[in-house]
């Protein structure tokens, strides 16, 4: 989802089950929230407020990008991202760490660590790692 909150997101996805929806069965699963893309037309305090309220639903949360391509562009009225906008993501991701979410950099880390498993695409190895409680990096001499 783009945002937790339904009439926000209704605007941005208009053809996917509202967040609320999504969130419950994230909690029945325990499941890991996927906030993709971050956009950047939405204040950083509404992405804040969302964070508080994924909160109450999982204890782990992927920040993903956005993908510009031609389409995004055109249907989001931009022509690139902001300058601000990877400063925004770690702004982000250091507040979602405060409220004691688990923050993945790819789905693959979360997969790896729901399952118990180091992670297939070796992220420590590229520099993207999220250093999540499952250390892959320490498991995979062991």
């Amino acid at each position: 989802m783009c945002i937790p909150f339904d009439d926000i997101c209704k605007k941005f996805e208009p053809n996917r089950p509202p967040p609320s929806e999504r969130l419950e069965f994230c909690r029945e699963v325990k499941g890991c929230v996927f906030l993709r893309p971050i956009l950047p037309m939405i204040d950083l305090e509404i992405y804040k407020r969302g964070l508080e309220y994924i909160a109450n639903y999982t204890d782990r949360v992927i920040l993903g990008n956005l993908r510009l391509t031609s389409i995004v562009k055109r249907k989001l009225g931009i022509k690139s991202l902001p300058k601000d906008y990877y400063e925004r993501k770690t702004i982000l991701e250091k507040y979602a760490k405060e409220l004691g979410l688990i923050v993945y950099r790819s789905a693959c880390c979360s997969n790896a660590y729901k399952h118990d498993v180091v992670c297939w695409n070796r992220c420590w190895e590229k520099g993207f790692c999220s250093r999540c409680p499952n250390r892959c990096w320490i498991r995979v001499r062991g």
